[in-house]
């Protein structure tokens, strides 16, 4: 005998909602989730017990610190990538300095330049 499985009545709501996570990461909209979210446990507040609800909240501590670390590493690789770009400019102007010289004596000419320009418009 060839019998069918039904799923567990507790797997059809798991199923539902990874439908519904899926659609929320995929139209990556962070006001449509909270919305979403808070109206679910509004609408399930006498559903969920004092208990539940500590389990939701260190669901998204975790979260939290989850989104915490990667700022701190995303902002770590940032500084150090600084460093090394502060590292080439200074070993280009060196190079500019060395080909072309220094070329602050012409910055009075700029200066005319620049005033004549404000005057008539140019």
């Amino acid at each position: 005998l060839r019998t069918t499985v039904s799923p567990a009545p507790a797997a059809l709501p798991l199923k539902h909602a990874a439908k519904v996570g899926a659609a929320l990461k995929k139209h990556s909209n962070a006001s449509l989730s909270l919305t979403f979210l808070k109206e679910l446990i509004t609408q399930s507040k006498d559903c969920i017990g004092e208990p539940e609800i500590s389990d939701l909240i260190k669901a998204l501590n975790v979260l939290k610190n989850e989104k915490l670390q990667a700022a701190k590493r995303k902002v770590k690789g940032q500084a150090q990538k600084s460093k090394k770009d502060t590292a080439k400019e200074k070993k280009a102007k060196k190079i500019q300095l060395e080909t072309f010289g220094d070329n602050d004596m012409y910055d009075e000419y700029d200066d005319f330049g620049a005033g004549y320009e404000d005057q008539f418009g140019f």
